[in-house]
């Protein structure tokens, strides 16, 4: 019985966030309006922007103001409960500390009654940001400050963002692409996460890459230090050609294949296992110790570089 409320949970999520209408039996009714909100930011400054059910959209731009388009929609077991309760509902644009916060002002809400409010926000390129929802995707474009963005039901998406990343989801994918960042931290239970980094970027840094039921792709990465692993799916990274030589990697999935291009420098130490599958190598690697179908470990060049990749019932390949 536990488990059919979880998947039911999980459902009703995805439903949520791919826009879908659920209509329960107690919400007869719903109301909903615009508000439109704006106050001065100055380029380096902060915005906390919290949401409980709705989605988070925040674009990067020439300007020296947050703006914000709300949506708010309430529902009701009536049209007039319904239209009373949107009347009390207001989100709040104010400063706070070195920056700006986004919140909802909202009554203590009765049996049958639901508030959300989405945001579409436009703020200045250099803005540090703080987002965080309960039912709703996060999405970032074109900033350049560091970004900490919460869901629990909903994906996270990251376009042409410089700074530091730290996003975490429990249901939903995390996306990013075109990023420039120092640090990484992507971390969802259930779905993928994929990375793609800007042609430029900083050799010393990290990455760290953690699904439970996904696969994780990460393309043309330039920092020294990368952990990805997953559970139920598959791991592929490929470094820039031009990538460090003194690489520290792990990948790790119990059940999904492993897949690893280093950069053309890399040179040090490589551990590569399997419990059920097969390994493959591209490079020439001096081996140390026996050679057996599931475990190969060894050396390419003399350099401090580490590579470890272990799965359990799947295929391994450094290329």
């Amino acid at each position: 019985m536990k488990t059919k409320w979880v998947l039911g949970l999980v459902v009703i999520a995805g439903l949520m966030q791919a826009g879908c209408s659920i209509n329960f039996s107690g919400f007869r009714a719903k109301a909903d309006r615009d508000q439109v909100l704006n106050a001065p930011l100055v380029p380096g400054q902060s915005l906390t922007a919290d949401t409980s059910f709705g989605s988070i959209k925040v674009t990067g731009t020439d300007v020296q103001a947050c703006e914000v388009q709300a949506h708010i929609q309430v529902q009701a077991s009536s049209q007039e409960k319904a239209d009373l309760l949107l009347e009390k509902v207001f989100v709040v644009l104010e400063a706070q500390g070195d920056g700006l916060s986004l919140r909802v002002e909202k009554p203590h809400l009765g049996n049958n009654e639901s508030v959300g409010v989405s945001y579409d926000i436009t703020v200045p390129h250099q803005t540090q940001l703080d987002c965080t929802t309960s039912f709703g995707t996060i999405d970032i474009r074109q900033t350049e400050g560091d970004v900490k963005a919460r869901t629990s039901f909903g994906s996270i998406h990251c376009n042409a963002v410089t700074g530091v990343l730290n996003l975490k989801t429990s249901h939903g994918k995390i996306d990013m692409h075109e990023v420039l960042s120092p640090e990484i931290m992507a971390d969802t239970s259930f779905g993928s996460v994929s990375l793609n980094c800007r042609d430029s970027g900083v050799s010393k840094g990290r990455i760290i890459l953690k699904t439970s039921h996904g696969r994780i792709t990460a393309e043309n990465i330039r920092t020294s230090v990368l952990d990805a692993r997953t559970s139920f799916g598959s791991v592929s990274a490929a470094y820039a050609p031009d990538g460090p030589e003194d690489l520290d990697v792990t990948l790790s999935s119990s059940h999904g294949s492993l897949s690893m291009t280093p950069p053309d420098a890399f040179s040090g130490r490589v551990d590569l296992s399997t419990s059920h599958g097969s390994i493959h190598v591209d490079r020439p690697v001096t081996v140390q110790g026996g050679i057996s179908k599931d475990h190969m470990a060894g050396t390419l060049g003399d350099g401090p570089g580490s590579i470890r990749m272990n799965t359990s019932f799947a295929s391994v390949k450094l290329h």
